[in-house]
């Protein structure tokens, strides 16, 4: 027989946690004398590792205890469930392991713009999820369509630091209807499936006119009139499409950061 010292010392754990394990009825000692000595069975090892090894797994002591009184078929199918659910989290967790090295590789998309000067720029391909076309929305019904799209692309997606911003069906030749245009969200794809079905749309490659602005109505009035009249001064013909791209990943109102590129692309002649 082992004192509670000397077991304590062989299953690599503390007197405490024998203790607690005895008053919670997960693993008592053989034999408790009337001096209150406890003594164990040597083969009493076995089973403290088992219980050792289920808290590992993160099993709580009410589970352990369902597991040590079932019988060996119900004791295998609970571990087979609970290896699902260790397999959910490990999926879990890669995600945001993922998540967290995009978060501190990924740069702001604030480009070498330069605020309120018109620039010609080269653009390659890209794809963006979206919104369906809206117009002419309050505060709070553009808070809600942000929501619901994020909520659909779901909550991973949604903290992928991808590029975002808008697209407004609008000409330069009318930019001055910028605020009763229709527009839409847009979200740079990433290589995860987003939580519900959502519409994509795809940037050409190409050359566009961009202008970086500050996120306001005067700001963004100011540079679509700075685009116009460059698009005039250097005889460009350019396609319906405002995009509007956020400069920076934290948004501040109505889906949008502090400050925003807007582009045009140039028709090719």
């Amino acid at each position: 027989m082992l004192k509670i010292s000397e077991f304590a010392k062989l299953a690599h754990t503390t007197r405490r946690t024998l203790l607690f394990y005895d008053e919670k009825g997960i693993f008592s000692p053989s034999i408790i004398e009337d001096n209150g000595y406890r003594y164990y069975d040597a083969d009493q090892i076995y089973q403290f590792e088992i219980i050792s090894g289920l808290r590992q797994l993160g099993l709580s002591l009410q589970e352990i205890q369902q597991l040590l009184n079932s019988s060996p078929h119900e004791y295998d199918s609970y571990m087979k469930i609970y290896q699902t659910k260790i397999q959910d989290e490990i999926k879990r967790l890669k995600l945001l392991n993922e998540l967290l090295t995009l978060k501190s590789t990924t740069a702001e998309h604030d480009t070498d713009l330069s605020t309120e000067e018109v620039t010609e720029i080269y653009c390659d391909k890209q794809e963006y999820w979206c919104t369906d076309l809206k117009v002419d929305c309050t505060p709070d019904e553009i808070a809600r369509i942000y929501t619901q799209f994020m909520d659909n692309l779901g909550e991973f997606i949604h903290q992928i630091p991808s590029q975002s911003g808008f697209i407004t069906h609008l000409s330069l030749s009318h930019y001055t209807k910028y605020m009763t245009s229709e527009f839409r969200f847009i979200k740079e794809t990433v290589p995860f499936e987003p939580h519900n079905v959502v519409t994509k749309i795809e940037k050409p490659a190409g050359r566009y006119i961009a202008i970086k602005v500050h996120t306001s109505e005067k700001g963004i009035m100011d540079g679509l009139e700075k685009l116009t009249n460059f698009s005039k001064e250097h005889q460009l013909l350019t396609h319906n499409y405002l995009r509007q791209l956020n400069a920076q990943n934290t948004l501040i109102s109505n889906g949008s950061s502090r400050d925003q590129i807007l582009m045009y692309q140039i028709k090719e002649k």
